[in-house]
């Protein structure tokens, strides 16, 4: 059986598959809001993999991670996860003497798509993952482009040459918009998920200040999603993470895309689709990995590989 973790913001999502993809056990490493040190998720991740070694045998371990993973699975670039830069899973965890494979999460997220969900069949793919920051993955030609590719999230979002300087995932990260329409509304008393602000703002049966923030985070999505379309174009374009599953901030996002089309007066050529796996799509991308025992930049042509599922 393959144990598969996915390594977020927030938390280590864990998933035991067996080798036809059925779903065995699911469980979590919740940081509780605060952020994690590598050396204590490590000591933390040991004790998951003893726990399900006590019930079932494990064959290989894999990795849907945050940062750049290069060719040796050593990790670098921003992450939410502190000391983690130059940090290896392989090496980290070689006591245990099974295969391990390390990844990008959203890397992890296009495969899982490609193999099994929104996205087979296509050639030319560019997802877009939305959570704690944002992430994304190109695969152009069947080929998954690794390394620094889809950094969306660093991607500047400042509207003005004298503003300070704030990207993608500060200005549109589910997360972090949540955040600041909590941070509003607080003398209100008012705490939600951004599900319900979404609920509220598609109804607008009053105008109301926070919809501002959402039409900001939908725009700049929508602008992000244009630009990168014009740079590379897709056949589809996937959004990933836990609001994907939200149809009413899938609806708004498409408005906003299919309107820029139309002011610019260029044809939409793409498919704008949520990730069939939602937040779930890390760890069955880390499975295909380690079912077929590929590590980053050897993974190219996934629509020719023959796999056991």
């Amino acid at each position: 059986m393959i144990l598969t973790f996915d390594i977020g913001g927030t938390a280590t999502k864990i998933a035991l598959f067996d080798t036809n993809h059925s779903l065995i056990k699911t469980d979590i490493i919740d940081y509780h809001e605060a952020l994690i040190e590598s050396a204590i998720l490590k000591q933390l991740i040991k004790e998951k993999i003893a726990l399900f070694q006590s019930n079932f045998v494990i064959t290989a371990l894999s990795f849907a991670t945050c940062g750049v993973v290069n060719a040796n699975g050593t990790i670098s670039g921003l992450s939410a996860i502190l000391n983690y830069e130059g940090f290896n899973w392989k090496k980290e965890l070689s006591c245990y003497n099974l295969p391990i494979s390390v990844e990008n999460d959203a890397n992890c997220s296009l495969v899982a798509e490609n193999q099994y969900g929104s996205a087979q069949g296509y050639q030319n793919i560019i997802t877009m993952v939305l959570g704690t920051g944002i992430g994304g993955a190109l695969m152009i030609n069947g080929k998954l482009l690794n390394g620094l590719n889809g950094e969306f999230g660093c991607f500047l979002a400042s509207n003005h040459v004298n503003e300070p300087y704030q990207n993608l995932s500060q200005v549109a990260s589910p997360r972090n918009v949540e955040k600041r329409l909590n941070d509003l509304l607080a003398s209100q008393g008012e705490q939600q998920k951004l599900e319900n602000y979404f609920q509220a703002y598609d109804k607008q049966l009053e105008p109301q200040k926070e919809f501002a923030y959402l039409d900001e985070m939908l725009f700049n999505l929508a602008k992000t999603i244009v630009n990168i379309s014009f740079t590379i174009t897709p056949e589809i374009f996937l959004i990933g993470g836990g609001i994907s599953a939200n149809q009413i901030f899938m609806k708004h996002l498409q408005k906003y895309v299919t309107r820029i089309y139309a002011d610019l007066g260029m044809p939409l050529t793409f498919s704008l689709k949520a990730a069939t796996f939602k937040n779930e799509a890390n760890l069955h991308g880390a499975y295909f990995l380690a079912l077929n025992n590929k590590t980053p930049l050897q993974v190219e042509l996934y629509n020719s590989l023959e796999t056991n599922v």
